[in-house]
């Protein structure tokens, strides 16, 4: 007897001897099938091992806006949420202090103070978007410094990069941890002192 891509059942002659089949235990992986009797709705399904079974289904579906993430040879994948992008927050009130991964909208009527975050790793990103008629002001702490270009602010407290028009928005990467910060996107011509 074959068995043909339809799954009807032949005689050596051709004749339909059935157009089902029923399995009583689970299709052989060898047999081209999957060894399970069932499988996790929505389950990504990965190839094993002889020792942890040629097919396995990852422990979890996920929720909703988390990615397939690799761990490495001999692992199988994880869902988990996005890394990148930035926290967002309002501010209508001054004194700001920066915190890594987070952007911010200045949106105040009176001008808003940021301040660069004493301890910062390296790679760690802030943003900072104008919308209030205040506008903003980034702040140093001792020993910092932030790079525009060519141009670098003053060293230390005293340095500082202000908005000159209500829209000014900045991307700013720490680039020495704790001491360098580097301007990467610049909306508008803020002043670096």
């Amino acid at each position: 007897m074959l068995i043909q891509d339809s799954l009807a059942l032949l005689d050596n002659s051709g004749n339909l001897i059935a157009n089902s089949l029923t399995l009583t235990v689970p299709l052989s992986i060898s047999d081209g099938g999957t060894g399970n009797a069932t499988l996790t709705p929505y389950a990504v399904t990965c190839g094993g091992t002889t020792s942890t079974s040629p097919l396995q289904s990852i422990a979890s579906v996920g929720a909703s806006g988390q990615i397939l993430t690799s761990n490495g040879a001999g692992n199988l994948p994880t869902f988990q949420n996005a890394i990148g992008g930035l926290t967002w927050n309002n501010v209508t009130s001054s004194p700001q202090a920066l915190v890594a991964s987070n952007g911010y909208v200045a949106n105040a009527v009176g001008l808003i103070i940021f301040t660069l975050p004493a301890t910062a790793a390296f790679g760690a990103e802030y943003e900072i978007i104008g919308k209030g008629n205040g506008m903003w002001r980034l702040n140093q702490n001792a020993g910092q410094q932030i790079v525009f270009g060519i141009s670098n602010t003053t060293l230390g407290v005293t340095g500082s990069v202000v908005a000159t028009n209500k829209k000014d928005c900045v991307r700013i990467i720490c680039t020495d941890a704790n001491v360098e910060f580097t301007i990467t996107n610049c909306v508008g011509n803020p002043t670096i002192n």
